[in-house]
């Protein structure tokens, strides 16, 4: 509002005289000036800002759809839960091992050297009997099979050598590029949630956060929450201090959240 422009919103389009401003609002303008006049009077006796009375509850009552704020992890077990403190110190950390593992990239880049042979980018049974060998992946093909409620016969792995699996060699992840880095940890996640945690899982899933590159993608980004609440779940089930797997499942959620900016997501600084 202009104060040099008589208190107007905006500038004057027509000049009204304000001479003989007292016209019967009780008949109906007998001329252009007379309704201008009219007009004018009306807007000064209103006020400049208006708020509506509005009972939101009438909305309320109508909605149909409810979308809920919470991020679907499960708070840690009452004294099982990580300090602000640790939680800034692993995502340090964190952030290092990548911009080592960059650094270590680029120096091997043009080296020629004998490389590791991969399994297929887009076959999940490989993949599985890499990282974790013959057994887990016939265990994984069984309860896969019976949660779908198919009757398929079961068979036993052709590939019975590797029955212990492959640790996330540095040798192996530098190998990796962003879309198998992408595809296996869809892969992780989802045996995860059918097959439960192991160290080993846990090591493979730590090398996977660590190759993969920011911004992260969409799809990625639903799967590293699905891992979150996945890790959060498993650890609700803990309820001693000593147990192994409280400390890799704390730091995965803590990568997730910290890290790759899922913080509605990070466990609460414990008070």
């Amino acid at each position: 509002m202009d104060p040099g422009n008589g208190g107007r919103l905006m500038e004057q389009a027509l000049e009204v005289p304000s001479d003989g401003d007292d016209n019967d609002v009780d008949r109906a303008p007998t001329s252009g000036l007379e309704y201008l006049k009219r007009v004018r009077r009306e807007a000064q006796q209103c006020a400049n800002v208006v708020v509506a009375d509005i009972n939101v509850g009438d909305f309320t009552r109508r909605q149909t759809v409810h979308v809920s704020p919470a991020s679907g992890v499960q708070e840690a077990p009452l004294g099982l839960a990580p300090t602000l403190e640790w939680q800034q110190y692993q995502t340090a950390l964190f952030s290092d091992v990548r911009q080592k593992l960059t650094r270590i990239r680029a120096k091997h880049k043009d080296k020629k050297k004998p490389k590791a042979t991969l399994p297929s980018q887009y076959s999940e049974d490989e993949w599985c009997r890499f990282c974790f060998g013959s057994d887990f992946n016939t265990t994984r093909k069984e309860r896969k099979t019976s949660s779908t409620g198919s009757t398929t016969t079961k068979t036993q792995d052709s590939k019975d050598e590797l029955v212990i699996g492959t640790p996330p060699f540095l040798s192996i992840i530098t190998l990796l590029d962003q879309s198998t880095v992408c595809q296996l940890l869809e892969y992780h996640t989802k045996w995860l949630n059918l097959m439960g945690f192991s160290t080993q899982q846990g090591r493979w899933l730590y090398a996977l956060l660590a190759c993969l590159e920011k911004p992260v993608l969409a799809d990625s980004i639903a799967w590293l929450r699905m891992l979150a609440r996945s890790c959060s779940s498993i650890r609700a089930t803990i309820q001693e201090e000593t147990d192994c797997r409280l400390a890799q499942l704390n730091l995965l959620v803590c990568i997730v959240a910290r890290y790759f900016d899922q913080t509605d997501m990070a466990d609460r600084p414990v008070e």
